[in-house]
């Protein structure tokens, strides 16, 4: 009898420390699968964090760029620099197109393992930058002032070259009117200096026309 007993208290402590070591190796694989997800949660949120990190950097670079283009160029080198810096500007928008759709991507895989505080702060985030993006819609009407403005200085320097040359030519022509040694010379003078009265009086439309172009700049 006491074999018998010994026996059966023997079988009831392995069928226990049996079930006790089922248990061990399920928690013990719970406690791994547990630990990969979370590995994977930590790697979606670092990348998110990164993906919003690099289209930040681009934002601040691209609202930077178009506030410089914006101002008021000094001649129409700068404006044309400007004109270029932004026209480069706006053919890197789809760069940062692309950055912003890789960061909402991965912020939607990111709530679905983050609190609705947490998603709340997330969203708030994501959705300023997508603010700030739109500001960028102002390169187009920027873009066209700058056009417009270059047109206008191209203009203007043009017309300034041309009354220079003309008003130089007739400075030289002034200044040659130096006295004569006897009245055939004189004569001669006499009919230069009213066919540059008469010349002068003939281009005053086209000079009067040039300057009123200069005074619209």
């Amino acid at each position: 009898a006491d074999v018998l007993l010994q026996h059966a208290v023997d079988l009831k402590l392995r069928t226990k420390l049996s079930e006790m070591i089922g248990k061990y190796h399920s928690l013990t694989a719970l406690a791994e699968e547990i630990v990969k997800k979370c590995e994977q949660i930590v790697s979606d949120h670092m990348e998110y964090n990164n993906q919003r990190t690099k289209l930040q950097g681009w934002l601040v670079s691209a609202l930077d760029q178009l506030e410089k283009c914006k101002e008021t160029p000094a001649d129409r080198f700068e404006a044309q620099d400007q004109l270029d810096k932004l026209r480069d500007l706006g053919a890197s928008r789809e760069d940062g197109n692309s950055l912003f759709e890789n960061t909402t991507q991965w912020l939607d895989q990111v709530c679905l393992t983050t609190s609705h505080e947490g998603r709340l702060i997330l969203e708030a985030e994501v959705r300023e930058l997508g603010e700030q993006i739109a500001q960028l819609d102002e390169i187009k009407n920027v873009r066209a002032y700058l056009e417009d403005l270059c047109v206008c200085l191209n203009e203007y320097a043009s017309t300034m070259e041309l009354l220079e040359k003309w008003m130089a030519e007739i400075m030289l022509r002034i200044d040659d009117y130096s006295l004569r040694k006897d009245l055939r010379e004189k004569l001669v003078q006499l009919q230069r200096a009213k066919g540059l009265v008469t010349e002068m009086q003939l281009s005053r439309k086209s000079f009067e026309e040039n300057m009123a172009k200069l005074e619209k700049h």
